[in-house]
């Protein structure tokens, strides 16, 4: 009988494998103090096929190498390794059954460290003071990174000085005896870089030809500051680049000077390259939010009018308790002071609450509210902004079927943004705040005008906070909180709380210290608090590739808390309860082409008034 040949195949594969096995060298380490043993094994290079006595000195080569390479770039400079092999049974003649076992004994010296960094600058750039930028004088050890940090740093400081392409060298010292580093910075400064030119190469996004771009040469001209004859700096570069890119106009900008070679060149033609998107918009969208119910908005724009970026927009929106028109007009990029300016013109009808199923409010009826807003803003760094706006409101806003409130407000407000998060859209790490304060008062009411006689001020803050708890798991929080310090009338139900981003069981301010409100003589403050862990637990460990639950990728499940109180201040504090709300529950999060994030949350909660409340929210963005 014939032997399977599957069989035969199978034996051929275990013996390979067993070879394999038994030629495997065990890798132990000794001497080592800085780094661990098991972290240094699995840093060096596997050992493989170590039959032959060539094959054991390539490994032992390469891993020495390794691991001089690992203690020399964590300033060892003294390091030594020697190998020592053994072998279980040195004189069978079967020599497949070999077991070779490797020794690495480490002699780790002494760590060095930079004791001094000295700066030498030929050409015609000065000797800039730097010593309070660099790593050295003891306090940082001798690793090529650092000097690599050391050397960008100092080429970044001579191009913000006005020399673009500096050439640094570095050369080192050692002394051993002592175990200590100096360093020597070579610069050549070469001249000072002076304005001459601006190239402008702006193109269209989309095209495979090379298109002109919309925007004219003088707005872009406008946005460089520099004069014939003024010192190029590489810092008013980068600045240049990012305001331009963050106009929204470009899906790309590079500001460069074009004498990268020639050193000697004093002249400087500077090369604006830049790709511009799509100008126009047109979208019609069917929407749905939990407390407007189902709609239809439409959305016309256009980014950059008659190519000076100019940005206009109109938005409508036709919903079962909600109709509104918004347009917009935006200047992303005015003067040389990179300020940005925007107007906007908001009417606005709600059916949203008790009060206005008990009137039977149609559309285009219950509350109203128009408001123009005009603000200037400025990105003073990467991470914060700043915004001046007036606002000019009229709210008419039913608290009882008895009648409404009407006022007219004329509003300052003065607002500062800090956002240190690791993505903008979607953070998962890091934290935002917000502070603002405001002036307003009436200036039309139901008894006439009245500019100046009820103004009041307020103050507002509010910071969210992200943290990954695990590698799947995200910790969200938010505070808010806030005080007027004079009676606010309309303006107070700035503070009101409830709704689907704030207190999520409670329809829109129902969270409120008073039920029937007399808004004339309220000074109103708040404490508003939430809490979620995001919990996306689907990936290819629990659901495999290619399976039909792969829909499942990026899903998130999200218990939260939410809490907070709103209260008169003239009154004593324990004593009112009306304001206060508590809310919890689960929701669901799901991501729809890595551009929207559907959120349907079910909370349930309880309000001062001692009633319960249920609500769901279905919306398109995260609560915070």
């Amino acid at each position: 009988m014939r032997d399977n040949p599957y069989r035969i195949l199978a034996a051929c594969w275990l013996g390979v494998l067993s070879i394999a096995a038994l030629t495997r060298a065990n890798v132990r380490i000794e001497g080592a103090q800085f780094f661990k043993a098991r972290y240094i094994r699995n840093s060096i290079p596997a050992p493989e096929e170590l039959n032959k006595r060539e094959q054991r000195l390539r490994y032992q080569s390469r891993a020495t190498r390794a691991l001089l390479k690992m203690y020399r770039e964590s300033a060892f400079l003294d390091v030594s390794v020697q190998a020592e092999w053994s072998a279980d049974t040195l004189r069978q003649k079967d020599a497949l059954s070999m077991r070779y076992e490797v020794t690495f004994t480490i002699d780790e010296g002494d760590r060095y460290a930079v004791d001094s960094v000295f700066l030498q600058v030929s050409g015609q750039g000065p000797l800039l003071d730097m010593r309070n930028d660099l790593q050295g004088d003891g306090t940082a050890w001798y690793m090529r990174r650092t000097i690599l940090e050391n050397s960008r740093m100092i080429t970044s400081a001579y191009a913000n000085a006005g020399y673009l392409h500096p050439r640094v060298q570095d050369s080192v010292s050692i002394d051993s005896a002592a175990a200590r580093v100096d360093v020597l910075f070579k610069i050549e400064t070469g001249k000072p870089t002076v304005f001459d030119t601006l190239l402008l190469r702006v193109t269209r996004t989309g095209y495979k030809e090379r298109i002109r771009g919309m925007s004219k040469d003088g707005v872009l001209e406008s946005a460089v500051p520099y004069d014939r004859g003024d010192t190029v700096k590489s810092g008013t570069l980068n600045r240049v680049t990012q305001k331009l890119l963050q106009t929204g106009i470009f899906s790309s900008v590079y500001l460069y000077d074009s004498a990268y070679a020639d050193t000697s060149q004093t002249n400087s033609i500077l090369v604006l390259r830049a790709r511009e998107r799509p100008p126009g918009r047109l979208a019609i969208d069917l929407q749905y939010e939990t407390q407007y119910g189902p709609g239809i908005g439409v959305e016309v724009g256009h980014d950059n009018i008659g190519g000076g970026m100019q940005q206009a927009s109109m938005n409508s929106i036709l919903s079962f308790n909600k109709q509104g028109l918004r347009l917009t007009y935006g200047a992303p990029f005015i003067l040389k002071w990179f300020l940005r300016a925007d107007n906007e013109l908001s009417i606005n009808w709600y059916q949203i609450n008790d009060v206005h199923d008990s009137l039977g409010a149609r559309p285009f009826e219950g509350d109203v509210e128009i408001r123009n807003s005009g603000s200037v803003s400025r990105n003073l760094t990467n991470w914060l902004r700043g915004v001046a706006s007036s606002e000019l409101a009229y709210q008419e806003i039913y608290f009882t079927t008895q009648g409404s409130e009407r006022e007219t407000n004329l509003n300052f407000i003065l607002s500062g943004f800090v956002s240190l998060v690791n993505n903008s859209l979607r953070p998962t790490k890091g934290g935002r705040f917000m502070l603002q304060g405001g002036n307003g008062g009436p200036v039309a009411m139901e008894s006439g005008l009245d500019a100046f006689g009820r103004r009041h001020n307020w103050l507002e803050a509010r910071w969210t906070y992200y943290y990954p708890l695990l590698s799947r798991v995200i910790y969200a929080m938010r505070l808010g909180s806030g005080t007027f310090f004079q009676e606010g009338r309309l303006n107070s139900v700035r503070f009101f709380q409830g709704g689907p981003r704030s207190i999520r069981s409670f329809g829109f301010r129902e969270v409120r210290p008073c039920v029937d409100c007399n808004v004339e003589n309220l000074r109103p403050a708040y404490m508003l608090g939430s809490a979620e862990l995001r919990i996306a637990p689907f990936d290819s460990s629990l659901v495999p590739v290619g399976s039909f639950w792969n829909f499942l990728y990026g899903a998130q499940l999200v218990p939260f808390i939410d809490a907070g109180k709103v209260w008169d201040v003239k009154q004593p504090f324990q004593e009112q309860n009306l304001g206060e709300a508590i809310s919890f529950g689960f929701g669901i999060r799901y991501p729809f082409f890595r551009i929207f994030l559907a959120r349907l949350d079910f909370a349930w909660g309880r309000d001062g008034r001692g009633g319960p409340a249920f609500a769901w929210v279905l919306d398109l963005a995260q609560a915070f």
